[in-house]
Formats: structure tokens, sequence, C-alpha cells
């Protein structure tokens, strides 16, 4: 709670609240620090040596405020979060414009360093809204549990702004979340808005028999971070009863943009965005069936913090944002999730698809629980592959 109490008390003076992994290495955390120019860091006491190093490498004079000091043996001047914490409440808020930025978050730094990626409230509230109430259809006794940690946009959108704006309950659980705790979380509250990723489904069909006199049959389960298999998306329709919606979503759109809802693998925009479909070729004008993916939406993001470059590469004049997503369009107007950009390679000419690859093995060999398709430009021996040939 002590996270969703600063990031609010942050907002509320007018400064920029950055959620951040808490077991960031001692280098991630100096690069945060140093990258976003922060003037003060609030941490747990668990990270306190991470944050100490990560403060006294990058500036003097940051102030450094921890939660809950039951040790006073490790050096350093820190202020303690619960003795800042008071009864009184002040009726000051900072007022910012649409063009200012709220709240800032690091994207996952597959393509280099992470990026600052600016948003600003008035985008990520008019999210809340449509998602909940359009695709959703959110209740105000509904519970919302997310697996997905605050410190991505995907946990960040579901545990807070979610929340908040429905005047809905959250389940949050400062534990680093396994599949056990999962389950126990969710026999405990019963949630009815479950989200969270392919790998958490794919380990809980092992938990059918304890988990099935506790998921109701309107539950609505999301999930995000990474491609959906379309067949883990049959086992839990033959198991549970339940269907899985798939939601894609970036960092810089802030959350799900583009979601199933009436049947799998067939996306629809969620309301108040648009998405068109390009040539692979870097041409943003290129309308097509089968291209990458470029959004626009209420959410998105105002570009990477102190990345001009960056940000013209990806944002366009016009408005779209390049996501680097490959998808499919169908004579509906439905699209489907086929690969990234990034992922493409050619194999005599012809590209190839990663994914395309992994589902197929996914639903035609049941034994199989996970697959990673990998290019290499040699051949390996099963000595040097080791475990993958079984």
């Amino acid at each position: 709670p002590s996270l969703f109490v600063a990031f609010l008390g942050v907002l509320q003076v007018g400064a920029i609240p950055i959620p951040l992994n808490p077991k960031s290495t001692k280098s991630s955390m100096s690069y945060y620090v140093s990258d976003s120019g922060a003037s003060a860091v609030i941490g747990e006491s668990e990270s306190l040596c991470v944050l100490l190093s990560a403060t006294e490498i990058n500036q003097s004079g940051l102030c450094l405020i921890v939660e809950d000091i039951y040790s006073q043996s490790i050096p350093g001047d820190f202020l303690s979060l619960r003795k800042l914490v008071s009864n009184e409440r002040s009726d000051e808020y900072a007022v910012l414009r649409d063009s200012d930025i709220t709240f800032m978050q690091y994207t996952s730094g597959t393509t280099g360093n992470p990026k600052a990626v600016m948003h600003n409230g008035a985008g990520m509230l008019a999210h809340a809204n449509t998602y909940g109430n359009s695709i959703l259809n959110i209740a105000e006794n509904d519970i919302v549990y997310s697996v997905a940690k605050v410190f991505f946009g995907f946990g960040l959108g579901n545990s807070l702004f979610l929340p908040f704006y429905h005047n809905l309950s959250a389940v949050i659980d400062s534990r680093w979340p396994t599949v056990e705790l999962i389950v126990e979380n969710l026999k405990s509250y019963r949630p009815s808005v479950f989200f969270s990723v392919p790998k958490i489904y794919s380990e809980l069909l092992e938990f059918s028999e304890e988990l099935e006199h506790f998921l109701n049959n309107n539950l609505r389960i999301i999930s995000g971070g990474s491609p959906l298999p379309s067949s883990l998306h049959t086992s839990w329709k033959q198991q549970f009863g339940l269907t899985i919606y798939d939601g894609v979503g970036t960092t810089e759109m802030g959350h799900i943009f583009l979601t199933t809802l009436y049947q799998h693998s067939k996306g629809i925009c969620v309301p108040g965005y648009e998405v068109k479909l390009v040539d692979i070729k870097y041409d943003n004008k290129s309308r097509s069936k089968r291209g990458v993916s470029l959004v626009k939406g209420p959410s998105q993001s105002l570009g990477y913090y102190k990345n001009k470059e960056r940000t013209m590469e990806k944002f366009d004049s016009d408005g779209w944002y390049r996501t680097g997503d490959i998808f499919s369009q169908d004579e509906k107007g439905f699209y489907k999730f086929e690969s990234r950009e990034d992922d493409l390679f050619k194999v005599k000419g012809r590209w190839v698809c990663p994914n395309e690859m992994e589902s197929f093995v996914l639903s035609n060999f049941k034994t199989i629980v996970d697959t990673a398709l990998i290019k290499t430009n040699q051949s390996l021996t099963d000595e040097e592959l080791g475990p993958c040939t079984k």
C-alpha cells in the first residue's frame, strides 16, 4: 500500500513518480537515477544497500526515503517513510496541463538502454474509463488481482488506475509471485478480474483440481506481456470452461489498446483507439492487410524523456506510434498477432515468423510445455545444444 501512497503523494505536490523494479541491480538503479535526474528515491529496507550505492554513485544530496527501517546497522543518511506519514491532510494540489508529464515508466531495455516513457494522467484516466466499462464491464463490487507488478505499464494500469477510477477493491501482494502464491490469492480473495501472463496461465493448469471450485463463471481473465498461444487458450477453455482474453499493449501506450473479445486470436481495438497496418518496410503511409501495427489513442505517451531522436523515430507527425508488432487483418476487420518486427528473419528470401512455428509446435505436441525458436548463423551439435535437443 505504501507504494500507492507514495505515488499519489508525489503527484499531489506536482513531482513526477517513476515506479521501478525493487529487484533492480546497483548498476540498473544507478542508471535510472542518473538518466531521470531524480531528486528523491523511495524504497524498502531490503533494497537499502542497492539504493545507497546507486545514490552515492550518481549525485550527492539526493534525498533517500526508506520504508520500515527495522535495522540501523546499515550506514547512510536516509529518511523513514513511516515517520514522514502523518494524519494531517492537505487540500493543496498541483495543477497540471494535459501537455505536462504526470508520471514516467521505463521500458524493458530489450533494444538498448531502458528509455523513460513520459505519460500524462488524463490519458490514463480516459483509458481506465473506456477499458473498464467497454471491455471489462466493470462494477463496483469487482475485485481486481494483477500478477504483473506496477513497475510494468500493464501492472500499473491493472492495480492502480483501474481500481481507483472505478472505486474497486484490488488484491496487492508485496511478495514476488510464484504459482503457489497466486493459487493462494485466488482461493483467498476470489477476484472477479484476473490479469496475468501466458507463462502463469500455463502453470496454473497443473492446479486445476485445487482451483476449479474457486474460479466462477463470471471471472474475466486477461493475458498480457507476451502473445497467448492458441493451445493455452484451448486448454483453459476445456479445463475450466473460461476464456482468456489476450491483450496487446506497450509501455508507450500505457496499457492495452487491442484485445480479443468475441473469439480467440481475433482482436478488436479498445474504443477510442485506432490501429492501422503498414508495410514491413519503414513506411508509415502505405496501409496493408499484413504489416507492422501503428496505433493512436488517449493514453499515448508524450515520447521518451531526453531522447528526441528515438521519439521522432517511433512517433510520427500524424500522431501514430509504431509498435513493432506485426499483425494481419481479415476481411471482417479483426486483427491477429503474428510476430515482432525485430524477430523476423529471412530464409531463402522469405520472411519467417518465429511465433508461427512456436505456436505450431505447442498446438501439435501436447507434451511440450513451452518452446522458443532461436536463429543462429551456424549449425550446432547435439552436445552444444545440450538439454534443448530433448
